[in-house]
């Protein structure tokens, strides 16, 4: 699942009243949404095999996901009453490094807390993206990178006056953010 935020910083007044956020009335219906939370639909059998669907998608070939998907019905029912019973345990990662063009170091949860990764993520999903503020780009539907770059360029536009005046972006990165906060 990807965690990542970006920020576009911009400090002209202009252009700084494009940006959209959650009113008071938004973040109420939030708080509301969040009250009425149902664990039990959550974790239903039908939203585990939903979830499932969507991990495996680019996975198949993978040897943890085979094994997994040999046995997937009894899995995926051990998940559920585990879920269920509110015995379940986040399992260990394993660690490993892959040249993405850089040198990275990786930790891979196992399959079945990746399937409650998708469920959770389906469901928070749909809680928070709407109080993100509109120019927040990664992992949000209909949204991305490239729709990120074309903001940021309307925004260096209004903000260089075409051009024609000096202005910076910031692109910034938290070094080892994941590893510290495992």
């Amino acid at each position: 699942m990807c965690v990542c935020v970006n920020i576009f910083i911009c400090m002209h007044n202009e252009a700084s009243k494009q940006f959209k956020g959650a009113g008071e009335f938004e973040y109420a219906r939030f708080l509301d949404e969040v009250a009425r939370f149902d664990y039990s639909n959550l974790m239903s059998i039908s939203n585990l095999f939903q979830a499932w669907g969507e991990f495996k998608v680019g996975k198949r070939k993978k040897s943890d996901v085979q094994a997994f998907e040999r046995h997937l019905e009894d899995n995926l029912l051990e998940l559920h009453l585990a879920l269920k019973n509110k015995t379940y345990q986040h399992g260990h990662y394993f660690a490993f490094y892959v040249q993405d063009p850089k040198l990275r170091y990786i930790h891979k949860a196992p399959v079945a807390d990746r399937v409650v990764h998708h469920l959770l993520y389906k469901y928070l999903y749909v809680v928070f993206d709407k109080i993100f503020i509109y120019d927040s780009y990664s992992c949000r539907l209909e949204k991305g990178t490239h729709k990120g770059v074309l903001r940021l360029e309307k925004f260096t536009r209004i903000v260089s006056r075409n051009y024609k005046q000096p202005c910076w972006a910031l692109k910034c990165d938290i070094r080892k953010f994941f590893a510290s906060v495992m």
